[in-house]
């Protein structure tokens, strides 16, 4: 299987769209879209647009013995010159980044906010979740190298992530994988997450600004495979660009057993749902 493929989607209701799938080839067998570097693969994070300009954070992933198999090392962001043409022909730039340790920089979730490109980071150890922005000429323009960071009500933004003092995080108990946008129907930020491995809700918070304070998770879907044995649930979104229903919320149904996923043509892709949102007193 190749470690990472793009998949553009035809139309915004989920029901009746269409994807078209790339990546790339290495000697007439399937190579992954963005390709390894020595031991180390990626997984594309989040990504956004901006005046013909596309920019993708990838997560790189390495062997490891833990159950998984493997852990991330580490991220990056490429730079997509031309994102309206074909995938094939798209010019990609990859970016300097800084180095974060643990702090995956956009793996979940990216917002465009008052001239300001806005990244939620998520701690791969212990699931803090910061946030992490530049101004929106620097980042499509390829700098990446000075992010600001949210260093609590007290420090507001640093310019860059001081020596020795770490950033505060915006909520704890996230996941590597989810999605920030602002609800107009609630007159806030919505962020929509699976709970955890063990407990795979579809779970929400909310708050006013990006910088919180955020509520607790709320769970309020439980996935029906949560009772089949043997699989995995994980990377519960919402996406707000769809049409058909207020909210459509995808998550992941994966297994570690590789025969099974290449059998079985029930798992392995997301599954779609709608959701009506309303307001409570």
């Amino acid at each position: 299987m190749v470690r990472n493929s793009i998949a553009l989607q035809s139309g915004r209701n989920s029901a009746k769209a269409a994807m078209r799938f790339y990546w790339k080839s290495t000697g007439g067998r399937p190579a992954s879209f963005f390709r390894e570097e020595g031991d180390q693969w990626f997984w594309p994070g989040s990504g956004v647009s901006f005046e013909g300009t596309l920019i993708i954070f990838l997560v790189k992933v390495r062997g490891s013995k833990s159950d998984l198999k493997f852990e991330p090392s580490g991220w990056k962001a490429v730079l997509v010159h031309n994102p309206g043409s074909v995938p094939s022909a798209w010019s990609v730039r990859s970016l300097a980044c800084p180095v974060t340790g643990r702090i995956l920089v956009g793996s979940s979730s990216l917002l465009i906010k008052d001239g300001y490109l806005y990244a939620f980071s998520t701690d791969w150890k212990d699931s803090s979740v910061y946030l992490v922005r530049w101004p929106v000429s620097n980042a499509f323009r390829g700098d990446l190298s000075r992010p600001q960071w949210w260093m609590g009500s007290a420090g507001g933004w640093a310019d860059a992530k001081p020596a020795g003092l770490k950033p505060v995080p915006v909520f704890t108990g996230g996941q590597v994988e989810f999605t920030v946008h602002y609800e107009p129907l609630l007159k806030g930020f919505l962020m929509v997450q699976t709970l955890s491995l063990n407990d795979p809700c579809l779970a929400m918070r909310f708050c006013h600004e990006l910088t919180g304070p955020w509520t607790g998770p709320e769970c309020f879907f439980q996935p029906p495979q949560k009772t089949l044995p043997g699989l995995l649930i994980y990377a519960g979104k919402a996406h707000k660009v769809f049409m058909g229903a207020d909210l459509t919320l995808t998550y992941a149904v994966n297994t570690t057993d590789n025969e099974r996923i290449m059998d079985d043509m029930g798992i392995y892709y997301p599954v779609v749902l709608k959701a009506k949102i309303s307001l409570r007193k």
